[in-house]
């Protein structure tokens, strides 16, 4: 790890291009269309999984999601010419849907790892909050909140702007920005009756973890 900013695998200029991608592979694995239209759907799926892999090469850190998809790739297409196993096809777009979904979660969760990336997420999704909760909830002044969403470096609190950012990701694909707010601020009796929040301020690593999977339960 290097001592100033923590490098993402992948450059944060190309992490929209794939998250778009891969949501656009997602689109078309979970629509099979009747066979007269196989051909063309499938080669829609092709080219997708072929962008993917000239942006992603074999060799890099996502190398065994990239495999996994030229697996189920080759299986769709074998199915598809077979008039018996065609209607398992739908299954292997399944598959080949599953193995996306978990690369755009690498990709997601790889860019938040990013000081810089992970704050402007949090301005990004909790932008309708108002900047003193925002800075409640990563541990700053309203005037270093300021500065980092003019382009400043994030040079404290860095390791709680990771959490909070990963926290508010697994939060708002079911919640408002008004109801993070709160989920951070309520007691649970899942935490011991703490807040979030508190055990944030803790910076007790044990409980950073439980929270992470707090959050992925939705509400708790």
């Amino acid at each position: 790890m290097l001592a100033g900013r923590l490098m993402s695998p992948v450059p944060a200029p190309m992490q929209e291009q794939l998250r778009s991608q891969a949501e656009h592979l997602e689109g078309l694995v979970g629509s099979a269309p009747s066979r007269p239209e196989a051909p063309e759907w499938y080669r829609s799926i092709e080219d997708v999984v072929l962008d993917l892999y000239l942006t992603l090469p074999p060799a890099g850190p996502y190398g065994y999601e990239v495999a996994q998809l030229f697996y189920y790739l080759t299986e769709l297409r074998r199915r598809l010419a077979d008039a018996e196993e065609y209607p398992r096809a739908e299954l292997t777009a399944v598959k080949l849907g599953d193995v996306v979904r978990r690369l755009e979660h690498r990709l997601q969760h790889d860019a938040l790892q990013v000081p810089e990336d992970a704050a402007a997420f949090v301005f990004e999704q909790l932008g309708d909050l108002d900047a003193s909760d925002q800075a409640k909830l990563l541990g700053v002044s309203t005037k270093t909140l300021s500065a980092w969403k003019r382009g400043g470096r994030v040079q404290q609190n860095k390791d709680r702007v990771r959490l909070v950012a990963q926290l508010v990701r697994y939060l708002r694909s079911s919640m408002t920005q008004t109801g993070v707010l709160m989920w951070f601020e309520d007691e649970s009796e899942a935490l011991g009756d703490a807040t979030p929040l508190s055990l944030i301020v803790g910076g007790n690593p044990k409980s950073w973890a439980r929270l992470s999977s707090y959050a992925r339960g939705g509400r708790g």
